[in-house]
C-alpha cells in the first residue's frame, strides 16, 4: 500500500485444521468450547492468564495491543473474542497469511470465524512521516471509529505493530486521548501501566509524542504538566559552574 493512502481493509475467515466431523474413537476430542463472550473481562479466568500480559496487553474493556506474533494466533483471537484488527505491521501479505496457519484455531465451531483486518501503513521515523505526507492524526481518528465499529458489536479489536513496543502503544495512547479525554501524559502513563509485564518494556519514540502531542491538540484538550520530566533549579545553577 502506498504510504500516506487510505488504510486497506479486508475481512478475513480461518477455520479448524480438516478433518471429518465423525472422529475415530481413538482421537482426542476437542476442548470444550468456552461460552461466546461480549467483552473480555467476561473471559474465563485461565483463558486470561494464558494470553494477557504474556502476549497481548488488555487496555480496556474493547482493545488489546501487542506484536505481529498476536495477529497470527488464531487461537488468542478467538479465545479473547478479537474480531476487528489493526495492523501496523507493513507485513507482506502472502506472508501474514501464511503464519496465520502456524497457530490455527483449534475451537469446535463448525462455522468460520469472519475477522475485519484494517492494515495502516505508519512509518517509524518522522523523516518517513514527512517524505510520504502522512497524516497521523487521520490514521489516529480511523483507528478510533475502528474501536468504535468493534465496540457497537460486541467484538474485541486488537492493534498490532512489529514488536508491539512504539506504534500499536502510541495508537492505543490516542484511542484513550480521543475516547477518555485524556491529556498526552496521562494516556502514555495509562498504556504504559496496562503494558508493564512487557519485556522489553514499550518504548513510544519521540515522533509518535509529538504526533500524540498534535492529536492532543486537535481533539481541544490541554496538557497537564509531568513534574517528573522537570529538571530541579538547584541542579541547574551546580552543574552552570563545571
Amino acid at each position: 500500500m502506498a504510504r500516506g493512502s487510505l488504510p486497506n481493509e479486508r475481512k478475513d475467515s480461518s477455520e479448524r485444521p480438516g478433518g471429518s466431523d465423525d472422529a475415530d474413537e481413538g482421537r482426542l476430542s476437542p476442548p470444550p468450547p468456552f461460552g461466546r463472550q461480549n467483552t473480555a473481562p467476561s473471559l474465563p479466568l485461565a483463558t486470561k492468564l494464558l494470553y494477557v500480559g504474556e502476549v497481548v496487553w488488555q487496555i480496556d474493556d474493547t482493545v488489546y495491543v501487542g506484536s505481529q506474533d498476536a495477529v497470527a494466533n488464531m487461537n488468542l483471537l478467538c479465545r479473547l473474542n478479537i474480531e476487528f484488527v489493526c495492523d501496523l505491521c507493513n507485513e507482506d501479505g502472502e506472508e501474514a497469511n501464511r503464519r496465520r496457519y502456524d497457530c490455527p484455531c483449534l475451537c469446535p465451531r463448525r462455522s468460520k470465524h469472519f475477522r475485519y483486518f484494517v492494515a495502516m501503513d505508519v512509518p517509524e521515523t518522522e523523516k518517513k512521516c514527512i517524505d510520504s505526507k502522512v497524516n497521523m492524526t487521520v490514521l489516529f481518528d480511523q483507528f478510533c471509529d475502528l474501536v468504535e465499529r468493534g465496540r457497537k458489536a460486541g467484538k474485541s479489536v486488537l492493534v498490532c505493530s512489529a514488536k508491539g513496543r512504539n506504534r500499536a502503544p502510541a495508537f492505543c495512547a490516542a484511542y484513550l486521548i480521543s475516547k477518555e479525554r485524556m491529556s498526552r501524559q496521562q494516556a502514555v502513563a495509562k498504556v504504559l501501566e496496562q503494558m508493564n509485564t512487557m519485556r522489553p518494556a514499550p518504548n513510544i519514540s519521540d515522533f509518535m509524542q509529538r504526533a500524540l502531542m498534535r492529536y492532543q491538540s486537535s481533539k481541544g484538550i490541554q496538557g497537564v504538566p509531568d513534574t517528573s520530566h522537570t529538571i530541579p533549579l538547584f541542579s541547574i545553577k551546580r552543574t552552570a559552574w563545571t
